[in-house]
Order: C-alpha cells, then sequence, then structure tokens
C-alpha cells in the first residue's frame, strides 16, 4: 500500500450514518463574521463530512439555491455545493481569458442583486461527491461553463472569506428584488399529488414536500412510494418523510419558510410548527366547512346522500379543521358519484381554488372569516372493517337500508370497498345500483381473482343476494 503524505486527502470507504436524518442548516447572514474567515481544508472524509455533505445539498435544495459553501451554514471547511455535486477542497487550476458581466445574488445576502465579473469557464480540482451517487468520493478535474462556471466561482470565492458584493462592477449596480416565498407542502394521497403538481405546473416554488412515511402494501408488503412522493421525485423536489413531523422541528426554524400548506397529509401538525411561516398555515379541505370536519369528508358526503359538496382553503388553528376560512368553491354530485370520482373532481376544484387564492393572501388582500361553528359536524377514520356486509344484511335489505348500502359501495370505493364472506372467502363489491327498488349488483371479486361481472361470477358461484336464486327458479319453471 502506498504511504499516506502527512495533510494528504485521506477517503474513508463507510458512507453516511443512515442512523443519523438528514437536517436542514441555517444559513449564516452578512452580519456573521464567520463569512469572512479563510475555510480550512478537508484532510480527510469521515461520516460527519458526508452527512455535513447531505445536509449542504438539501438545504441549498430547500432555499431555491444554485450553490453554498460551508462557511455559510457555519462550518469553516472547503467544502461547495454546486447545483446537484458536492466539491471537497475544490481549486480553479484555469480559467478562460473571455470574461462576462452577470447579475448575482447570494443565500447569505437575501434579496441583493449586482453585476459581477467573472471568467466565462473554469477548470477545477476537487474531489466530487454526488448525490446520485450516494455521495461517495472520487476525485476528479472538472469543467465548467456558463452559469455552472460562475457558482463555482462564486462558492469558491466564500471559501475565501470573499462574498460578491465584493467584486460588483459598480456599487450602483446594487439592488434588491423580491424573493419568491419559501413554501412547504405537506400532503399524501392522490388527493394532495393532484393539488401539489397544480402548485409546480402554476410555477410556485416549492422548497420541501412532507409527506407520510412508506408503509407496506398489499401480500408482498411492498413499501411502494406514495402518491405525493411520486409527483415530488419527478419534479426534482426535495422530500422528507418523518414518522413524526415534530422530528423535522429544527429543519424548519432554519429554512425560516415563508408559508405552508396542508392538503391531507395524515398527521397532527403542532402549534409550535404551523405558527412557524411569516404567513401561517393554509389548508386544503375537500367539504364545505364546517361540514365533514375530520379524515372522511369525500365519503361521508356520499354515504349521506348529499346533493353537492365543495371545498375550503382555511387557516389551521388547534382544533380539528376548525380555523378561519379564506375562500369555498362547491360543485354537484352525480348519482353514481364514487368516492374515487369525487375526489378527483374536487382535487381540480380545490387546486383551481388554491391558485386563486395563495397570491391574494400573500399580498394581504384577503381576509378570514371564522366559521360557524354550531353547524360544525364531524367524520371519523374510516377502517378496512368498516366494509363488511354479513350476508345476511345483504338479504334483508327494506327501502331504507337498501339505499344506504348502495351509497355505501359508491362512498368505499376504492377503499376499503364493501364486502361479504361466502364460505369463509371474502367477495369485494366493486359496483352496484339499485333499479325498480332493488340493489343490482354490477362488478365482484372473489378471493384471489381479478374483479368480473356479477353474471359471470354466478356462473360458478351461488347468488349473493337469494332472492336471485328464486327468481331464476321461478324463471325456469314458467320457461318449461
Amino acid at each position: 500500500m502506498p504511504n499516506k503524505m502527512p495533510g494528504a486527502l485521506q477517503l474513508e470507504k463507510s458512507l453516511i450514518d443512515s442512523s443519523k436524518s438528514t437536517m436542514l442548516l441555517k444559513i449564516l447572514t452578512k452580519k456573521d463574521k464567520a463569512l469572512r474567515q479563510k475555510a480550512e481544508p478537508i484532510t480527510k472524509i469521515d461520516p460527519k463530512i458526508l452527512q455535513l455533505a447531505q445536509d449542504m445539498s438539501e438545504t441549498t435544495k430547500a432555499n431555491l439555491g444554485l450553490g453554498l459553501a460551508g462557511p455559510q451554514v457555519n462550518h469553516s471547511k472547503r467544502i461547495i455545493v454546486v447545483q446537484d455535486d458536492v466539491l471537497i477542497n475544490p481549486e480553479i487550476i484555469a480559467s478562460s481569458k473571455e470574461e462576462e458581466v452577470r447579475e448575482e445574488g447570494c443565500l447569505s445576502l437575501p434579496g441583493l442583486y449586482g453585476l459581477v465579473r467573472r471568467a466565462k469557464s473554469v477548470k477545477v480540482k476537487a474531489t466530487r461527491l454526488s448525490p446520485q451517487n450516494h455521495f461517495r468520493p472520487s476525485k476528479t478535474t472538472l469543467i465548467f461553463s456558463g452559469l455552472p462556471a460562475r457558482i463555482v466561482q462564486h462558492e469558491i470565492d466564500h471559501l475565501n472569506g470573499i462574498l460578491f458584493t465584493d467584486r460588483v462592477e459598480e456599487i450602483t449596480s446594487l439592488k434588491r428584488k423580491p424573493l419568491p416565498p419559501k413554501i412547504v407542502f405537506f400532503g399524501t394521497p392522490e388527493f394532495a399529488a393532484f393539488v401539489l403538481e397544480g402548485l409546480i405546473q402554476a410555477g410556485w416554488s416549492i422548497s420541501l414536500v412532507v409527506t407520510e412515511p412508506r408503509k407496506p402494501v398489499g401480500r408482498k408488503h411492498l413499501l411502494l412510494p406514495l402518491p405525493v412522493e411520486v409527483v415530488a421525485q419527478k419534479n426534482q423536489l426535495l422530500v422528507y418523510q418523518p414518522e413524526k413531523v415534530t422530528q423535522l422541528e429544527n429543519s424548519l426554524l432554519n429554512l425560516k419558510p415563508d408559508l405552508f400548506i396542508v392538503a391531507a397529509y395524515g398527521q397532527i401538525i403542532p402549534k409550535r410548527l404551523f405558527t412557524l411561516p411569516t404567513h401561517q398555515t393554509i389548508c386544503v379541505h375537500p367539504s364545505l366547512l364546517p361540514r365533514y370536519r375530520g379524515p372522511s369528508p369525500i365519503q361521508s358526503a356520499i354515504l349521506d346522500g348529499q346533493k353537492k359538496s365543495g371545498t375550503t382553503i382555511f387557516l389551521l388553528d388547534e382544533k380539528l379543521d376548525h380555523g378561519p376560512i379564506l375562500a369555498q368553491a362547491e360543485l354537484s354530485l352525480d348519482e353514481r358519484e364514487t368516492s374515487q370520482s369525487l375526489s378527483q373532481k374536487l382535487a381540480k376544484l380545490s387546486r383551481n381554488l388554491l391558485l386563486k387564492t395563495l397570491p391574494l393572501w400573500l399580498q394581504g388582500e384577503l381576509k378570514p372569516k371564522p366559521q360557524n361553528h354550531r353547524q360544525a359536524t364531524y367524520t371519523r377514520l374510516i377502517q378496512k372493517e368498516d366494509g363488511y356486509l354479513p350476508l345476511e344484511t345483504l338479504n334483508s335489505l327494506d327501502s331504507k337500508t337498501i339505499g344506504q348500502i348502495e351509497r355505501k359501495i359508491r362512498a368505499f370505493c376504492p377503499w376499503p370497498k364493501v364486502w361479504t364472506k361466502v364460505k369463509g372467502e371474502r367477495v369485494l363489491i366493486h359496483q352496484a345500483h339499485l333499479e325498480s327498488g332493488k340493489l343490482v349488483l354490477e362488478i365482484v371479486q372473489p378471493a384471489g381473482k381479478k374483479p368480473m361481472p356479477y353474471q359471470g361470477y354466478l356462473k360458478g358461484h351461488p347468488p349473493l343476494i337469494q332472492a336471485e336464486q328464486s327468481e331464476k327458479m321461478t324463471f325456469s319453471r314458467n320457461k318449461k
């Protein structure tokens, strides 16, 4: 093995300690003296440095930045973030003669911009840590051109205690601009994913997406990505999935968010967190509050036979769906509305209403209106067992209960489905309708098989509704 020279960079094989969660770091501002100190070289890449690299990478993304340097997060180490890469001990070994003057800003000087002259391209020697390669170190020489070249020069300046304001062409070029709001989005299911997608498509910058952790699904207990997680990753957004949202407290404090948006998240956000943003916390709830507060407003509206539903944008407070209302919109329900179809309609309605409401709220043009708490109704969390319908009940429906069961089949589609048991085997009822005062089954699914038309099911199974057997026998006798 070759000898290790004194002071030479040592690369350790161990990567980031998986037991330690990533944290968003506090970014120092111009007043902090640490920004004027020259950073020290890194002589050994150990788990602490690797963790710092990941923390810095995610802090850059959450703050909508393009680059970041160790001194900016109070670590006087020669480490920088340049877009999607982390560079350790970066050194410019060649610069192009061609230069250009462009406007620059800095996360440590928020809102301040000025014209700076820099080389158009540079060659940099460094140890590279790429998120795509799990931050595994590799020594390399890189050539940067255009915007990446400007970023790497800007960040290396930070390592030497230099701010971009020291390099502005003319002091008169310095000016202030409003910053985009730092928005944190909380949500989990398809409904929330559609709302998030709408925000992104409309051009809103999302600093951080918080969703529930993955949970085992199906017989194979697969940990499949959740709908909001899929949308966030597709759009290269930073995603956190804490077991408890309070685990993000330090990260959220350091981020200094402007606004939280919550849409069917699944966890209770405590007051000390939802009061952090300067523009408070906005919630999207798929009902016309104060009616149907709680976890199952869509299913409950169908179960109750409502003719209309809607969505509400309101401010979060300590009580369940209790805060003052910013905006509402309503829609009519079809006679055969399912939870799936209504959720899709309400997601679209919620997205459009949120996009209209957000700019008005951020500009201070909306006055929250208290809910009429006397009219409040509440929903409960639906469990898988709620879908169970004994065969005895299915065969003893009267004029009142038959409508309730038909609505339940629609309300519990796609989950948890209404189901019964035949000889100990579960049979799911996917679809049914009322006809001449009777419940007509359309699509069912025996255990271990795919959904099938009910008439196909009857070819190999006894009827689920025994009255059908009597009708078949009568029909057979008449035919003879």
